[in-house]
């Protein structure tokens, strides 16, 4: 009895020994994902931000800027809508709004969604080193690097994809015990927070119901389709919510310069191709393109054909997979195509500027992992080493691709120098849907590099390559207008007109023209367009706020000076302009706060305190004037 009460003791005992290591053990692959995703990662922090959508999505956009909430939730901003991911990123130009806190709170995201990653493998395989291999692949894959390193994909794509994960984590809690709904209100909660970041998070309840039939559920029983039914109220609300937002934003000339040129038919294949190049490029990622551009009208390539009959192949296989009840690789397939579903339909139906892009796999490529390592695990008898040791060297290997890949995301100039050297063709003529490619690394050049010789040029091949594009001629005017060309800007100005009449950014150069000539009625009109056009270019109030100034109207002035700085405070030379209203107004007081408040923001500017001189002495301020006018002259 004594020895059986040892033995008891001594299993006891044991089992408390190996309970710790086996957690140790299940951390300490999360621990090997994160710290390989940091390492891939590591030299993001000096990455500068782009001029593709990073500028007008994020750092110029005044509701982050701001953080007016009101704004944020109450509507679309230039035809998207995502509240939650401009709130998160509004929160942290709140803390700080240096490049390297910005660029570290996207990498912190993309390593939470690790986290999760790894949450979520490891109660569908029951396995921590299938799960922590799955999550290091994820972590590292170089087709992630887009959406951690673009900066306005990092605040979408990346916020989403976490609470998508975060939400279906909540829901696999759920099936533990689907009595207590605890955590399945959780779930459909965090599924509103993932649809507020980005739309595509409106394939979740589809791929729910892809984890019930890995679980063996009946996914056709009421009680499972009910629990569906608030995730699909959600998926049809954000999807009206989506469609509204984006009624009539796509560019026209775009899409009629490069999708719909090709009739259905062909299209249908071009869609059918992407699908089979996402998985082929992620099993190989080479070439890897921001911009993957469509071929010439009458010139798609063989293998377009050849890989949307290997796509059709690759459903032909879902369909297998479920006929003969191969439950894991039935499920993988799902993932993938769940989540790459809108993104080929938009390729469908030609409704973006680029065949496919890398941060369309950020999330369906968890699926292509969860085969491969699924797959090691069926062969780990027939193997001749541990099936972990393969999928870490694999993963070694994309870390090294990822590692580099991430060194193209430095600037415009190397991403878009990246893009326009894989996407030439090897022969004339140029590739016409470079035109956006050649513009921005234009604008690199001329904004940053301050190269207005290599701008121009940028420009040039960009109208070369399409003729019809309107951002090259606006470029090109800028240039132009910036050195007293006025004559030759005007002409690209009005080419501009003629090919995007509704492009806000012309109108607010050309008005500038017009006002520099004295034309302010013409003025005027072309500054209201770009304001009806573009209610947040803070450049078209500033213009339309001088010209009414030059007019002499300086109430209007001071209303657009206003509206301006509603959308970007604390601009010196705008409370400045503000004062110097208030004087033609003869409000000479008021001039003086508004200048004095400009001089506190920018101390060093002469003009600042003669004007400020200007009103003193109009109140009989002779001292304080005197004072202004040696302090601007002691200035020269």
């Amino acid at each position: 009895m004594a020895k059986t009460k040892d033995k008891k003791k001594l299993k006891k005992q044991n089992k408390k020994k190996q309970a710790p290591a086996a957690k140790q053990i299940k951390w300490a692959y999360l621990l090997v994902a994160i710290i390989a995703g940091a390492i891939v990662f590591s030299t993001i922090f000096d990455n500068a931000y782009l001029n593709y959508d990073d500028d007008v999505y994020v750092y110029e956009n005044p509701l982050i800027r701001n953080m007016e909430m009101g704004d944020l939730f109450s509507g679309s901003y230039l035809s998207q809508y995502s509240p939650m991911a401009m709130t998160i990123m509004s929160i942290q130009y709140k803390i700080s709004d240096s490049v390297g806190f910005i660029r570290f709170g996207s990498l912190f995201v993309h390593l939470l969604s690790v986290l999760f990653v790894f949450l979520i493998f490891r109660r569908l395989t029951k396995e921590d080193w299938m799960a922590g291999v799955i999550a290091t692949l994820w972590a590292v894959h170089p087709m992630q690097v887009e959406s951690v390193a673009w900066l306005s994909a990092a605040m979408k794509v990346g916020t989403y994809t976490l609470f998508y994960f975060m939400s279906i984590w909540m829901y696999l809690k759920y099936l533990d015990n689907t009595t207590d709904k605890k955590w399945w209100i959780f779930s459909i909660v965090i599924m509103a927070v993932s649809a507020m970041c980005k739309e595509q998070a409106v394939a979740l309840p589809v791929m729910l119901l892809a984890i019930d039939y890995f679980y063996k559920r009946d996914v056709f029983s009421g009680k499972v389709l009910g629990e569906k039914a608030p995730y699909i109220i959600l998926s049809i609300i954000f999807g009206v919510v989506t469609l509204r937002a984006t009624a009539g934003s796509l560019d026209g000339q775009l899409i009629a310069d490069n999708g719909n040129q090709f009739n259905i038919f062909e299209r249908f294949f071009l869609a059918l191709h992407t699908l089979m190049a996402y998985v082929q490029k992620t099993v190989a990622p080479v070439n890897l393109s921001f911009f993957y551009t469509y071929p010439l009208k009458g010139s798609i390539p063989a293998n377009v054909y050849i890989n949307a009959v290997l796509a059709l192949g690759l459903i032909g296989s879902l369909v297998w997979a479920v006929l003969k009840d191969k439950r894991w690789i039935a499920f993988g397939l799902l993932i993938f195509f769940i989540n790459v579903f809108f993104p080929t339909l938009t390729s469908l139906m030609s409704v973006r500027d680029v065949l496919m892009a890398d941060r369309y796999m950020y999330v369906p490529i968890a699926g292509l992992f969860f085969l491969f390592v699924y797959g090691l695990n069926q062969l780990k008898t027939k193997l001749p080493f541990e099936p972990q040791y393969l999928g870490f060297v694999l993963a070694a290997v994309f870390a090294v691709i990822g590692f580099m890949r991430v060194g193209v995301f430095k600037n415009s100039g190397t991403l878009f120098t990246d893009v326009i050297e894989k996407e030439s063709y090897s022969q004339p003529p140029l590739n016409p849907h470079l035109a956006l490619a050649f513009n921005n690394r234009g604008i690199y050049r001329k904004d940053v590099d301050k190269d207005l010789k290599g701008a121009l040029a940028d420009y040039e091949k960009a109208i070369q390559s399409n003729a019809a594009y309107p951002n090259a001629y606006l470029g090109r005017g800028n240039i132009n207008f910036n050195a007293g060309k006025d004559d030759a800007a005007l002409v690209d100005y009005n080419k501009v007109a003629e090919l995007d009449p509704d492009n806000g950014y012309n109108y607010s150069a050309r008005g500038a023209i017009f006002a520099k000539r004295g034309q302010y009625d013409k003025a005027i009109k072309d500054l209201n367009l770009a304001i009806q056009n573009e209610p947040y270019l803070v450049a078209a109030y500033s213009n339309r706020a001088l010209t009414y100034l030059n007019m002499g109207k300086p109430s209007e002035a001071i209303a657009d000076i206003d509206r301006f700085l509603k959308l970007q405070p604390n601009t010196a030379d705008m409370i400045e302009m503000k004062g110097l209203c208030y004087m033609r107004l003869g409000n000479f007081n008021e001039a003086i706060n508004q200048i004095s408040k400009a001089i506190s923001l920018s101390p060093n500017i002469p003009s600042f305190y003669r004007n400020r001189a200007n009103a003193y002495e109009q109140v009989g301020k002779q001292a304080e004037a005197q004072a202004d006018l040696q302090r601007a002259d002691s200035m020269r």
